[in-house]
């Protein structure tokens, strides 16, 4: 008897109820409104807080729900909407010098997602998942901006890579202050919803 009735109250992986939706609504509009905000610390090295929502939603809404609001943002910015940097929208952000940052927040938002998981939301797994997650989105994304500018061969492409990471430091450093920020308010809105 007690095992029908766990079967029962175990839902299907791709099954939503309306918390879900409003909650994975939710986090693309936070990612939506963190593109929109731009700060410059640095001159002429501007930077916005998506990075923030990405790593929120990854903690805060899980796997499934995570990955669903950066999936449902970057559709909607590929159809046009004003979502991205700046209020740009469309399928030329994804093959500009950026587009492998925005693709980057997939493997970055699963990372630190899985991760969190299995580390049972202790802080140390969340530290690690950051790291994690960062990295991958600094892959995906200087990869990516090599590629796009060109390169003759191997040793170039591997110069390029090394500029583009020495170029990213501040960045690396500012990120780090925004992953810390998620994680808090990751632990603020769970104290407060349970």
């Amino acid at each position: 008897m007690d095992n029908q009735t766990t079967n029962v109250n175990k839902k299907p992986f791709w099954s939503f109820t309306a918390k879900d939706l409003t909650r994975t609504a939710l986090g693309v509009a936070l990612i939506t409104v963190c593109a929109w905000l731009k700060i410059t610390f640095i001159p002429n090295m501007p930077f916005t807080m998506q990075v923030l929502g990405v790593a929120f939603c990854a903690y805060y809404l899980g796997i499934r729900n995570g990955l669903l609001a950066v999936i449902a943002y970057l559709l909607l910015g590929l159809v046009g909407a004003p979502v991205f940097n700046g209020g740009a929208g469309g399928a030329q952000m994804f093959v500009g010098y950026t587009g492998g940052f925005l693709l980057g927040f997939l493997p970055m938002v699963l990372v630190i997602s899985l991760i969190d998981y299995f580390g049972k939301g202790k802080l140390l797994f969340k530290i690690i998942g950051a790291v994690a997650g960062h990295l991958a989105l600094y892959v995906v994304g200087n990869v990516w901006f090599v590629f796009v500018q060109g390169f003759a061969d191997f040793g170039e492409f591997m110069d390029k890579i090394w500029a583009v990471i020495v170029m990213m430091l501040p960045f690396f450093a500012i990120d780090v202050v925004k992953f810390v920020l998620a994680i808090l308010l990751d632990a603020l809105l769970k104290r407060v919803n349970n």
